[in-house]
């Protein structure tokens, strides 16, 4: 991962930054994906059991960029024009950026909780609320851009000494310390237009709901983590990617620790996991087109 401790008033060590992130980027979204990380969905509808294959795409928009401050760096304005092309606008007055995309599930998929909200056509589309086409690091690059800097993800750590076999076997005691995601919190909506014309705005938490009781989830934020760089195969060869783009999620549910996703949930629910499904009372249809709003506290 590189370095993120930087002042946003220091335009070469913030363009050095943006730079490096997009000379470094992962594969193209809409690019076949050579590597060796074990998607669970590779061959969905191929083995006996597997999720449906997605096939809902979400449609090019080009927007036009907003205005970049004058003092920060030409890549900035690079990256936000980029953006811009995949359907994302960066609001550097507001500190928002809105991304285009749609609704992927409005129910749960073949049995497959909800773990994850955003991802790209390449990420786990069959237990994702929501598909976008943006390109994550170059996302990432408009967060690094106001400033933010990357969290930690959830920790897991051995206990020492360890509790006797038959609590943890039991469920009584865990074998791990459990420390939740650490860093900035960002809140995160929904906009679409409904049936009847209305425009609608939600907490994205508010389209789910525990599958245990049906009540909605609570309104928490996520924690940004910014995703890391590690190498991973490409063809023959091992090469440095970034982990969001090679893997195609952005906002994540489940708390695998891996750090991968550029979001968090801020809180240690993620590390159960399967423990969400859509509130179909209130989720748009699949496939519905909607704004995703990223919106720095």
């Amino acid at each position: 991962m590189f370095s993120t401790k930087f002042a946003l008033g220091s335009k070469s060590v913030l363009g050095f930054a943006i730079a490096l992130a997009v000379c470094r980027l992962g594969v193209p979204q809409d690019d076949p994906q050579d590597h060796d990380h074990d998607h669970a969905h590779e061959d969905e509808g191929a083995q006996a059991g597997a999720p449906p294959k997605n096939r809902l795409v979400v449609p090019m928009e080009e927007l036009t960029p907003l205005p970049v401050p004058d003092e920060l760096p030409d890549e900035i304005k690079t990256v936000v024009a980029e953006l811009a092309k995949e359907g994302v606008t960066v609001d550097f007055a507001a500190k928002k950026v809105e991304v285009r995309g749609i609704v992927l599930l409005d129910k749960m998929n073949a049995g497959y909780p909800i773990e994850y909200l955003l991802v790209t056509s390449g990420g786990f589309t069959h237990e994702a609320l929501g598909l976008v086409r943006c390109t994550p690091s170059k996302l990432n690059a408009a967060f690094l851009a106001f400033g933010m800097v990357p969290g930690k993800s959830v920790q897991y750590k051995q206990r020492e000494p360890l509790p006797p076999l038959e609590k943890i076997q039991s469920g009584e005691e865990r074998e791990f310390d459990v420390f939740a995601p650490q860093g900035e919190v960002m809140d995160v909506f929904v906009r679409w237009t409904d049936a009847e014309g209305h425009e609608r705005m939600h907490p994205i938490e508010d389209l789910l709901v525990y599958l245990t009781n049906g009540q909605a989830i609570p309104r928490r934020g996520f924690v940004y983590i910014g995703s890391r760089f590690q190498k991973v195969l490409v063809g023959t060869k091992r090469e440095e990617r970034f982990m969001a783009d090679v893997e195609g999620n952005i906002l994540s549910l489940y708390l695998a620790g891996s750090g991968n996703c550029l979001f968090d949930p801020n809180s240690l629910e993620g590390a159960e996991g399967s423990i969400y499904d859509v509130n179909s009372a209130l989720c748009p249809p699949r496939g519905t087109p909607v704004t995703y709003v990223f919106q720095r506290r």
